[in-house]
């Protein structure tokens, strides 16, 4: 079947299922609109022209409101930004701190969230901050990397899938949030992948015991890497940004925050996107 040309659009189809305690399974599927070739072949290998197509009920199940009831979040927060002079998930934009702002698009979309940082003067920082946001935890391994905040979310998660997610990103898109969450069914990590081949490993989605170990193993070896941690594990689904923008145009859901001049054009970006 001849390729079309016409725009791709991301269809998502919900049959709701209720049980007797008011929980709302859904069976979400995602395809692609004029992708091709929608034949038997690519359904059962779940591919589309370089996308996906998802024959199974999502992982996650909503309660009435559509808030989301078994997954998890982590929120990486334990670097200390020079270029600002304090914590960087404090730094405020607007009227509240960039943590703040990454918790409440995590509102409805996980049940569970942890955010990691690494020392105990820091913990009481944002305990401030967030109020009962989220759940702090603290690394102990007093390694300045990403990784070491991220294991020790992988290790008191409860649930079998969980978001990793920096805390520098404003604009984070809840709708991608969940695509993510839907597409590490049966695989061990759901990672955003540029045209490029850059990845975005802190705003994708892991099995936390696959990721468990893998990090620990990647630590163990004295690389502290978010790609060392991933170049460890099998099985992972790159997710094409292109397939993405059909959720977020503009992609502002990686915009992330490492300057002042970064801190200005946040400023100026939220009075253009509703977030």
């Amino acid at each position: 079947m001849q390729k079309s040309r016409e725009k791709r659009k991301i269809a998502i189809a919900r049959s709701p299922k209720k049980d007797n305690k008011g929980i709302i399974s859904l069976a979400r599927c995602y395809s692609f609109k004029n992708a091709g070739a929608h034949n038997e072949r690519d359904r059962k290998n779940r591919k589309l022209n370089g996308t996906i197509f998802i024959p199974y009920p999502a992982i996650y199940a909503e309660n009435q409101n559509g808030d989301c009831l078994f997954m998890s979040a982590i929120v990486v927060a334990g670097g200390i930004s020079k270029r600002f002079g304090q914590d960087k998930g404090l730094v405020r934009l607007g009227e509240k701190p960039l943590v703040l702002h990454v918790l409440d698009k995590l509102a409805g979309v996980a049940n569970e969230v942890f955010v990691a940082v690494n020392s105990e003067r820091q913990k009481g920082k944002f305990v401030k901050a967030i109020k009962q946001k989220a759940c702090i935890i603290v690394d102990r391994t007093h390694v300045q990397t990403p990784l070491a905040g991220a294991l020790a979310g992988f290790e008191n998660v409860k649930n079998k899938y969980t978001l990793l997610l920096a805390c520098d990103t404003p604009f984070l898109s809840p709708e991608i949030l969940k695509f993510l969450l839907d597409v590490c069914v049966n695989k061990t990590a759901a990672i955003p992948r540029w045209p490029n081949s850059n990845i975005e490993p802190l705003q994708a989605t892991y099995h936390a015991k696959a990721a468990a170990q893998a990090a620990k193993t990647a630590l163990e070896e004295g690389k502290l890497d978010m790609r060392s941690m991933i170049a460890n594990m099998q099985n992972i689904r790159y997710i094409s940004t292109k397939v993405l923008q059909q959720l977020d145009p503009k992609l502002i859901t990686f915009f992330n925050i490492n300057t002042p001049n970064d801190l200005r054009e946040a400023e100026t970006m939220t009075k253009h996107y509703a977030y």
